[in-house]
């Protein structure tokens, strides 16, 4: 079976689904159905709101958008790494036209 956790992180989210093989799910944890399509929970990034039974089991999961939307807005406010190899190409063309202009006898 599949398991999920009940309540959320702070920003909305909550950790990917579980397999278990347990007879119950853990404190915090709530039993996933087969038949609840979790490509909701993996189209919303983990965003989602759930409501639990009185069986410890999923009955209902939806988007919660305004979570998702603050935590892509917050993404986009981190500059994007730059990868060591990208690094190393940037300085070797540099390089490579440096040594153009001293074979050429230009200056920049």
């Amino acid at each position: 079976m599949r398991i999920l956790r009940i309540a959320a992180e702070a920003d909305g989210s909550r950790p990917p689904i579980q397999s278990w093989s347990g007879e119950l799910p853990p404190d915090g944890y709530a039993w996933l159905p087969e038949a609840l399509d979790d490509g909701r929970f993996e189209a919303a990034n983990g965003f989602v709101t759930v409501a639990v039974d009185g069986e410890n089991t999923v009955a209902a999961m939806e988007e919660n958008a305004g979570a998702r939307a603050a935590w892509l807005a917050e993404q986009g406010d981190r500059e994007t790494a730059v990868s060591p190899a990208e690094t190393m190409l940037e300085l070797l063309a540099d390089h490579e036209y440096r040594l153009c202009l001293l074979e050429l006898g230009a200056a920049e």
